[in-house]
């Protein structure tokens, strides 16, 4: 028999009676600051865990409530996850939003187990709320490899976040320097493919069905680095399009608006440079 409001509550969790779980919330003298001794896990793990986001929402306003269970919400498990690591792993954006919200600089950094802080399960995960804080990042993680040897830089790419590319180079440049962000927009995955790849191909390695998207960002790219490229560069962007029309990967069509871009603007890059001495 259960016979307390605490051993009700991990009861109907553990025997995924969400149902019951959010009714037993809602009474104010429900003990939601335990941890289950096996696993580590506050209820809000649980929560999260099992892909409630409501229940993990009404938990944080419960916990941010008073000052002293604000570090409730970011308790790491016997794996070294905070409810933030676990939000990201199973894809909770409203959850993310909310912790990151309340969240210091040290709790935003914790380390689980493996090494990890919830920016890399956001980048594994494709978590455009983690991926944010990308341009906060100091120079050494952005060129830092990562699975298939992609850079933080070619995640951004693959996924088509515009504005993080941008905002990624900008402060690639900023740390490094020119040479140094032009070196990062060649640098190559294990299949070879360099951020220009990344750009323009879909995420399975070919044309993509729609490449309006790809053409705007190729395009913004190209306009942003420009003034770094110099004519080796722009071959080499240009190479890379005529390998992939050669291996079928694109059409005649894409690789002629691609190369179109590129030698348009290596044309006005090269009008330019004079002036720029």
């Amino acid at each position: 028999m259960v016979d307390s409001g605490e051993n009700s509550l991990w009861f109907s969790l553990k025997n995924y009676d969400y149902k019951i779980a959010n009714i037993l919330l809602r009474h104010p003298n429900i003990d939601i600051k335990t941890k289950d001794p096996t696993s580590g896990n506050t209820v809000l793990h649980v929560a999260i865990e099992s892909s409630q986001s409501d229940m993990a929402k009404t938990l944080i306003d419960r916990l941010k409530e008073k000052e002293k269970d604000l570090e409730l919400l970011f308790a790491q498990n016997n794996d070294g996850d905070t409810p933030l690591h676990l939000a990201m792993k199973y894809k909770l954006p409203d959850v993310q939003s909310d912790l990151i919200k309340l969240a210091s600089e040290d709790k935003l950094w914790i380390k689980n187990n493996a090494g990890e802080d919830m920016l890399d399960i956001a980048v594994d995960k494709h978590q455009p709320n983690g991926m944010v804080f990308l341009t906060k990042q100091p120079l050494e993680r952005l060129c830092r490899k990562y699975k298939n040897g992609e850079t933080l830089l070619h995640v951004c790419a693959r996924l088509k976040f515009a504005s993080t590319v941008q905002s990624v180079l900008g402060r690639i440049r900023r740390l490094g320097g020119s040479d140094e962000m032009v070196k990062q927009l060649f640098e190559q995955t294990t299949q070879g493919k360099t951020i220009w790849e990344s750009i323009y191909l879909s995420r399975f390695g070919i044309q993509p069905i729609n490449n309006k998207v790809n053409i705007e960002i190729f395009k913004d790219t190209i306009a942003f680095v420009q003034a770094s490229l110099k004519k080796a560069d722009w071959d080499t962007i240009l190479e890379g399009i005529n390998n992939q029309e050669n291996a079928k990967c694109i059409s005649n069509k894409y690789a002629t608006q691609l190369r179109d871009i590129v030698k348009q603007a290596a044309g006005l890059s090269c009008k330019l440079a004079p002036s720029a001495g």
